[in-house]
Order: C-alpha cells, then structure tokens, then sequence
C-alpha cells in the first residue's frame, strides 16, 4: 500500500505528466527572484529619478532672491560697468583689479543675458546662476530635453597655474539632481562650445578629476603694443577677484 501511494504522488492530475517536486520548488524560486529583481530595477530607476529632481539649495535661493526686481536689473547694470571699467583699465599701463560678487552675476544672468544675448545658451538650457565660495565655484541651469528634465550642477576649483595668463578649472563633480553625469561627454560638450567661441581648452588630469586649461591672450588688435598679465585669480565668500598689470610690449 506503502508503494501505492508513492506512484500516487509522482503522477500529476493531468495524464502523462509526471509532477516533479525537485523541478517545480526551482521554477518557484526563479519566478521569486525575476520579481525581485523586477523591484529592485523598479525601486532604482524611482530613487535615480527623484534624485535628478533634486534642486542644490544654492540654486533654489539664487532664483528667488530677495531684493525687487528694478533692483536686480540695477545690480546686473552694475555687473556690465564693472567689466567694462576692467577692460578699459586693462588697457592702460599700470596695475588693475575688479571684484565681482554672486549677486551681481546672478542679476546679469536672470535680467540682462535673456534679454540682450537670448541664444548665448546651448538649446534647453536656462536660468543658470553661480555660488562663488572659498572652496568651490558652482554653476547650475535647468535642463530640458531627452532624456530627462533636471538641474546640472557643476562645482569646480579656480586658479591660476605658474604658466602665465593660464587659468586652470578643476572639474571636482557634476550631476543631474544628486545623480552624477558621465564626465566624458560633458568634457566634449565643454570643449566644443569652447571652441566655437574661439577658446581653445587643454585637458589634463589631478588626482583624477579633470582640470580645463586655458590660456588668455596678453596680447590683442586693439592694444598690440602693450601686455596683459593677470596676477591674481581670488574666490572669496560670495566674490571673485581679478588683478593684474599691463605693461609696454617688449617688441613695441
């Protein structure tokens, strides 16, 4: 009897299936693992995409700043006198220097760049605004295209190096949100756009993060017989400062 009702559970309901408890406890498991796997990819790209929605708390308060806006548009006028009246200093012999703040550059960004360069920006990218710090300068912009909508945020270090007039930028991070970005495509976005406005950027590398080398000319039509040096290159809380000297050309 014993015998009989082993044959008796080795054979399925249906006729000429043999049920195997070995076989069906595997396809178990695998359904159990294809649905948990299904979560997680599932709870990953959920987490991935609110993290691209975050918004740096720097940006989130440069877009709502608190003074009126015939304010603001008077802080980035401020903003163009000051870079003019450092052209126009730069041009002379002697030494010269400019501090810039946060506040004047987001002014000229919010008010004066739509309004006067509307297509300075790559397509679906806006409302950028900076954080100068001691440590780091920081850039954000809101981004809409494909494959997402996001802010990209980029915090870098600024210095001159001992090459002169040679300005090094030390790419530490850039990320969509909290989600960090492929460096290599935005060095090659970077470097086109540089390029088609007649900047020529050199990569190298520090401790691993990518640093853009770029020269600026001492020389220029306009002043062929003097030379431009810049001295100092200084990130202080919420300002940028520049200094330097021109002098007679040596050939002039």
């Amino acid at each position: 009897m014993g015998g009989d009702c082993v044959a008796a559970a080795a054979v399925d309901e249906e006729p000429g299936r043999v049920y195997d408890p070995g076989m069906r406890r595997a396809f178990k498991i695998a359904g159990w693992f294809v649905v948990l796997l299904l979560v997680i990819l599932a709870t990953t790209a959920f987490v991935l995409y609110r993290g691209t929605q975050h918004v740096p708390e720097f940006y989130a308060q440069a877009l709502a700043p608190t003074l009126p806006p015939a304010e603001q548009v008077k802080l980035g006028d401020e903003f163009e006198r000051e870079t003019l009246e450092l052209h126009n200093h730069a041009t002379q012999i002697g030494r010269w220097e400019a501090t810039f703040t946060d506040d004047e550059v987001n002014a000229w960004l919010a008010n004066q760049l739509p309004q006067n360069y509307p297509r300075a920006l790559p397509p679906g990218v806006g409302s950028p605004r900076v954080q100068i710090s001691p440590a780091l300068v920081q850039v954000a912009c809101r981004y809409e295209g494909e494959p997402f909508q996001a802010v990209i945020s980029l915090a870098a270090e600024v210095h001159l190096t001992d090459k002169p007039n040679q300005v090094a930028i030390r790419v530490r991070s850039i990320r969509a949100g909290w989600v960090p970005l492929p460096l290599k495509q935005f060095l090659d976005t970077v470097t086109e756009a540089a390029r088609r406005n007649g900047l020529e950027l050199v990569w190298s590398q520090t401790d691993g993060d990518p640093v853009a080398l770029f020269q600026i000319p001492s020389r220029h039509a306009q002043y062929q017989y003097r030379e431009i040096r810049i001295d100092t290159i200084e990130v202080q809380d919420g300002k940028l400062r520049l200094g330097g000297h021109t002098d007679y050309a040596s050939d002039g």
